[in-house]
């Protein structure tokens, strides 16, 4: 990344699948993939991305920022079949998109590799894709409000196999980082994985969550 500010963005999904065995010891034929996510979403076991659906320019709300309806369209069409996670960065005031950057089996995108200029006061978004139909979790918003340097990322947005997940950020979220990381991880951690809370109901726990909706405007897209 071509900087002048540094901004250390590294979102942790935490994407894992294990095997699940039957009640009598046997592995079974073909393997269960289990996600292990922060948050369980029973809706990808054995689906292995056959559900996904591609973004078009029609769905994206025309009041988004072109740079950022055209980085979405190109990280969609990149996201069809892949095993990994894939970032980038964009640079709004500038009107450039980052390259698209893989989690190379790590577990997290590294999304200071995205090249793109950045300076400071620039205001950026900050994307990447979940292998499950969960959208953003704690880890996210840890890394998202995390960021150091003079410049503004205005929107995190989470790409699933079904959905595209908008947080657009106020510059009075960054001052009450605490308040919101106290609250995403008091009502969406890692108890959820327990639960089986589905990602749609999950997405409802965010739309009505009052104090972070203070700071944040949530948006979904639906492919």
């Amino acid at each position: 990344m071509n900087s002048n500010s540094w901004v250390p963005l590294h979102p942790n999904c935490r994407c894992t699948y294990t095997v699940v065995w039957d009640s009598r010891g046997e592995a079974p034929e073909k393997p269960q993939p289990v996600n292990l996510t922060p948050f369980h979403d029973i809706s990808l076991i054995n689906s292995d991305l056959v559900h996904y659906r591609k973004l078009q320019e029609k769905d994206i709300p025309s009041n988004l920022p072109k740079t950022l309806k055209r980085g979405m369209l190109e990280l969609d069409k990149e996201i069809k079949g892949s095993n990994e996670e894939l970032g980038y960065i964009s640079n709004l005031t500038k009107q450039q998109n980052g390259t698209i950057v893989s989690s190379h089996k790590r577990r997290e995108v590294d999304l200071n590799a995205s090249e793109v200029e950045i300076e400071v006061g620039d205001v950026l978004a900050a994307s990447h894709s979940h292998l499950s139909y969960n959208p953003f979790n704690h880890k996210d918003f840890d890394t998202f409000l995390s960021v150091k340097g003079n410049v503004y990322i205005k929107y995190m947005v989470v790409h699933t196999p079904g959905d595209v997940f908008i947080a657009e950020f106020s510059k009075e979220s960054f001052g009450h980082k605490k308040e919101i990381i106290e609250n995403v991880e008091k009502e969406f951690g890692e108890g959820m994985l327990s639960n089986g809370v589905s990602h749609n109901n999950i997405w409802n726990n965010y739309k009505n969550n009052k104090i972070l909706n203070r700071y944040i405007t949530f948006r979904r897209i639906r492919k």
